[in-house]
């Protein structure tokens, strides 16, 4: 049934109402900078962005990213793809990750989940161990990007936060991982969940009364 909502998550929807405002995409990556800085003077303690950046997109626009990211060391989580890779005699997954700079200037984590056969999501993996493709006898070790989002909040969380000893507990290493149950709070709309475009125009207008729903949150 559904469980008391947790006080350490919002949301930031990129939606269509936003999409449709900010007349562009992909986003510059500039306004990607100016929404981290932005939702940290408003209090937040931990960014995670649900977007890839596997590509460079402008020399002015990486570099405000990256710099927006170092502005805030350890407290940014990137998303990182696993994607199916078929050639004649087997498949396998190669890990598309956020472009050079972005990804050394923050968290990673691996967004992949499974659908079941019923349509739905059950369980999500905390580690994941990826080949390395220039030496397939070795696995790289990555977070989930769930873990690094509630790893990185139990660094910087208030003291009234979430708890250590409430983290998911870790996984054995194996080529896959090894599953978690999701114990779901409840149905969509369960955490506070505010659109892109009106955040950014809160940020460029310093309006506290909006943004303050951001404060002490992942």
């Amino acid at each position: 049934g559904p469980l008391p909502r947790p006080r350490e998550v919002a949301i930031v929807a990129l939606d269509e109402a936003s999409l449709a405002e900010i007349g562009v995409w992909p986003l510059p990556r500039t306004v990607f900078a100016q929404l981290i800085d932005g939702l940290f003077a408003a209090g937040a303690r931990v960014v995670a962005l649900d977007v890839t950046f596997p590509q460079a997109q402008t020399a002015i626009t990486d570099a405000a990213l990256a710099d927006a990211l170092r502005r805030h060391p350890g407290r940014v989580v990137l998303a990182a793809n696993l994607q199916a890779v078929r050639d004649d005699l087997a498949g396998s997954e190669t890990l598309i990750l956020p472009q050079g700079a972005l990804a050394k200037a923050a968290r990673v984590g691996i967004v992949n989940v499974d659908f079941v056969a019923d349509g739905g999501i059950h369980r999500f993996r905390p580690k994941f161990a990826v080949v390395d493709p220039a030496d397939p006898s070795r696995l790289h070790p990555f977070e989930s990007f769930d873990f690094a989002i509630a790893d990185a909040y139990q660094q910087f969380a208030p003291a009234s936060g979430l708890k250590r000893a409430e983290a998911p507990r870790t996984a054995p290493l194996d080529s896959r991982g090894a599953d978690e149950l999701i114990n779901f709070v409840g149905p969509p709309g369960d955490f506070p969940t505010l659109a892109l475009a009106s955040v950014l125009d809160a940020i460029k207008a310093h309006d506290t009364r909006i943004l303050a729903v951001l404060k002490d949150r992942a």
